[in-house]
C-alpha cells in the first residue's frame, strides 16, 4: 500500500511539472517578439555630419561629449555687445536686463562677453564648432533698468539703433555714448581677439531670427516691420558676415515653430506672396537663391528650424514636461514626425510632415546645396529611459536624413542623464572616443513601431548598428543580417536600459558569418560594433569569458546583450547567464523523466492489480 501511494504521488508530481513547463513556455512566448534587421553597407550611403551631436549653451555640459555649442535665447535678438544688456521680449515683461554676463560668469563692463563666454566654454569642453547669434531686429537694449512702458517703443532712450556696417574705424573699446551699435565692429572685435572661424573663432553666425518672434515678442523694438524689411535685413547681415569672415557659415531662418515655417507674421505684407508658395520656407529659400545669383556668392549656408513636439497627454500636458507612462510612450513615437510619412500627425499644418523630408524637398527645389539645421530641439524626458530612447531616435534620424547641425535644448535645471547617454552612444560609446561612424548606410527592420535600427560605417570598415526597443513590456529577439564588402568576425555591444542610464559594455560575440542574433530587454538601447576581419585583431583580454559563435543559420539560443560596467570582466555574469539560459532545457528534461516514471508507475499498478485479483 505504501509503495502504491508513493507511485501515485510521483504521478501527480509529474503531471504538475508538465503543466508548469507548458505555462513557462507560454509566458515566454507572450513576452518575446522576433524582429529581422537587414543592413546593407552599399545602399543609402550618406555622409554623417559630426555636428548633429550639439547642445545649447544654457545646458550643463558635464557628462556629455557634444560636438557643437549653440548660443540660444530671445535675449540675443536685442543683445548690445558694447554693454552686454539685452531684452527678452514680452514673455519676460519686455524688460531690459543684464543676464548675458551672468550666463558666462563675466563682468558686464567688458564688451562682447557673449562671444568670449561661448568660445571659452567650447574650448574647455573640447567643442570645436560654435554658433553665435547676431541681433538683426534693428534695436538693442540701452540699459538694464527693467520693464519698458508702451511709450518707450523704439526709437527711445531705452533702445540703441544697430547698424550693419560702420563707415569709420573699428574700435576694440567701443564708444558707448554715440547712440549706435555696429554689428560689423562686433565681428571685428571677435576676429581680433579669437581669430576667424578657421582659426578658433566663431564657426557660424545665426542671423534674422523668427518673424513671429519679431512681431509678437518685440513690438517695442521693431519699426517698419514688413516681409521685405525682414528679408533685406537678413541679407545685409549675411553679406556683412561673409565680408568679415568668408569661411564662417551663416544660418538663416531660425523658425521657432511650424506656424512660422508655414506663413509670415500677420499684417506684414505676406499676402502678396503667399499664393505663389506652399509655405514661407519656400519663399525664404527662393529669395536667398535670387540674392546669391545677384551677388555672385552664397549668403545663407544653412536654414534653421527649431522643433519641439506638440503632442499632449489626455490631461493636456505637453509630453516635454511630463514623464508618465503615457507621455513616455508618446515621446518615443513622436520622433517619427521628423521622418516617417506613415506617422499620424494631428493638428494644424500636418501637411508639412514628415518635417525633414519636407524641408529637404523645399531646399532641392528653391535653393539646392543649403544645409539643414535644428539649432534647438527637445523631446523631453531626460531623466527617463524613454527620453534616452527618443534622443537616440532623433540622432539616428538626423544621420539618415542628412541634417548638418542639431543642438539639444534642455532647460538649465533639467535632469538630462538619459539624453546625455544617448548622445555619448554616438560620440563616445566605449569611453575612449568611439564614434557612430562617418557614413550612414541602410538598416531596415520589419517592425519600426517597436524597434528602430540605424547603421553607419567608417573608413576602416567598422560597422556600428544601433537598435532601440521601444516597448516597455516585450523582449525583442533581433536577427541582424549584414550585406557588405567586409566580412565581420567580431562584435562588441554597448548600451543603456531601464534603471541603468550609464552606458555599459555588454557581451562580445565571435561571428562565423555576417549574421548575429541579439536580445533587447524592454525599453533598452544597444550599439553593436562589428569589426571586419582585415582590420581587427581580437584581443583575448577584451573578449568575454563566454562568447557565442553565431552561424549563418543561428542556433535556437544565442547570446544577448547582457550589460556589465565598462572595464569589468564578464566571467561571473556570463556564467550566471549561462545558468539562467539552461533552466528551461533542464525543466524540459525533468518533465520527460517524470513522464517516463508516470508511465512505469501506471503499468506497475495495472500489473499489480491483475495479480491481486488472480490471488483472490
Amino acid at each position: 500500500m505504501r509503495r502504491r501511494n508513493l507511485i501515485k504521488t510521483l504521478c501527480c508530481f509529474s503531471a504538475t511539472a508538465v503543466l508548469l513547463m507548458s505555462s513557462v513556455q507560454k509566458i515566454n512566448a507572450d513576452e518575446t517578439i522576433e524582429i529581422d534587421v537587414s543592413v546593407d553597407t552599399s545602399l543609402d550611403r550618406k555622409a554623417i555630419s559630426r555636428y548633429i551631436y550639439g547642445i545649447n549653451d544654457t545646458a550643463s555640459l558635464s557628462g556629455v561629449r557634444a560636438t557643437a555649442l549653440n548660443q540660444t535665447g530671445n535675449d540675443f535678438m536685442t543683445y548690445n555687445w558694447e554693454n552686454n544688456y539685452s531684452n527678452a521680449g514680452e514673455s519676460y515683461l519686455a524688460a531690459n536686463r543684464d543676464v548675458i554676463a551672468d550666463r558666462y560668469n563675466r563682468q558686464s563692463s567688458d564688451p562682447a562677453v557673449a562671444a568670449d563666454g561661448l568660445i571659452t566654454t567650447a574650448n574647455h569642453n573640447h567643442i570645436d564648432f560654435t554658433i553665435a547669434s547676431l541681433p538683426t531686429i534693428g534695436y538693442v537694449a540701452a540699459d538694464a533698468y527693467g520693464p519698458l512702458l508702451n511709450s518707450e517703443v523704439a526709437p527711445s532712450d531705452r533702445w540703441v539703433k544697430t547698424y550693419t556696417n560702420k563707415s569709420g574705424e573699428y574700435l576694440l573699446s567701443p564708444d558707448k555714448n554715440d547712440d549706435a551699435v555696429y554689428i560689423d565692429e562686433y565681428l571685428n572685435y571677435i576676429i581680433n581677439y579669437y581669430g576667424k572661424s578657421a582659426f578658433g573663432g566663431i564657426s557660424a553666425y545665426s542671423v534674422g531670427g523668427d518673424s513671429f518672434a519679431w512681431s509678437k515678442e518685440f513690438p517695442l523694438a521693431s519699426d517698419n516691420f514688413t516681409v521685405e524689411d525682414y528679408m533685406q535685413r537678413t541679407l545685409d547681415m549675411a553679406e556683412m558676415v561673409k565680408k568679415a569672415d568668408s569661411n564662417a557659415l551663416v544660418i538663416g531662418g531660425g523658425f521657432n515653430s511650424i506656424d512660422s515655417c508655414a506663413s509670415f507674421a500677420e499684417n506684414a505684407g505676406w499676402s502678396k506672396y503667399k499664393n505663389d508658395y506652399s509655405w514661407f520656407v519656400d519663399f525664404y529659400l527662393d529669395e536667398m537663391n535670387k540674392a546669391a545669383q545677384q551677388n555672385g556668392k552664397r549668403l545663407i549656408d544653412i536654414i534653421d528650424v527649431k522643433y519641439f513636439p506638440e503632442e499632449k497627454t489626455e490631461y493636456g500636458i505637453s509630453i516635454i514636461s511630463e514623464t508618465s507612462d503615457e507621455a513616455n510612450k508618446m515621446r518615443i513615437q513622436a520622433v517619427r514626425a521628423l521622418w516617417d510619412g506613415s506617422y499620424s500627425k494631428e493638428g494644424e499644418n500636418k501637411e508639412f510632415f514628415p518635417l525633414l523630408p519636407t524641408f529637404q524637398a523645399s531646399i532641392n527645389e528653391y535653393y539646392p546645396g543649403t544645409k539643414l539645421a535644428l539649432t534647438e530641439y527637445n523631446f523631453g524626458g531626460g531623466n527617463s529611459v524613454a527620453g534616452g530612447i527618443a534622443q537616440v531616435e532623433a540622432l539616428g534620424c538626423f544621420a539618415e536624413e542628412g541634417v548638418f547641425l542639431a543642438c539639444l535644448s534642455p532647460d538649465k535645471d533639467d535632469d538630462t542623464t538619459y539624453q546625455y547617454s544617448a548622445i555619448n552612444l554616438f560620440t563616445n560609446y566605449d569611453g575612449n572616443g568611439g564614434e557612430f561612424g562617418d557614413v550612414s548606410v541602410r538598416a531596415e527592420n520589419d517592425n519600426t513601431e517597436l524597434c528602430s535600427s540605424f547603421a553607419a560605417i567608417d573608413n576602416e570598415g567598422v560597422l556600428n548598428v544601433v537598435l532601440t526597443n521601444k516597448s516597455d513590456t516585450l523582449t525583442e529577439t533581433v536577427n541582424i543580417d549584414i550585406s557588405s564588402e567586409y566580412r565581420y568576425s567580431f562584435a562588441e555591444t554597448y548600451g543603456f536600459s531601464f534603471g541603468k542610464p550609464e552606458i555599459t559594455k555588454g557581451m562580445s560575440h565571435s561571428l562565423s558569418g555576417n549574421y548575429l542574433t541579439i536580445e533587447l530587454k524592454p525599453y533598452s538601447v544597444v550599439l553593436i560594433s562589428f569589426k571586419p576581419m582585415l582590420t581587427f585583431e581580437q584581443k583575448p583580454e577584451e573578449t568575454s569569458a563566454v562568447t557565442s559563435v553565431v552561424t549563418e543559420t543561428p542556433p535556437e539560443e544565442t547570446s544577448s546583450s547582457e550589460e556589465i560596467s565598462l572595464g569589468e570582466t564578464t566571467t561571473d555574469e556570463n556564467a550566471e547567464k549561462e545558468g539562467n539560459t539552461n533552466i528551461i532545457p533542464l525543466l524540459k528534461i525533468g518533465a520527460v523523466l517524470f513522464g517516463v516514471l508516470t508511465a512505469i508507475g501506471m503499468i506497475y499498478l495495472f500489473v499489480n492489480e491483475l495479480r491481486n485479483k488472480k490471488e483472490e
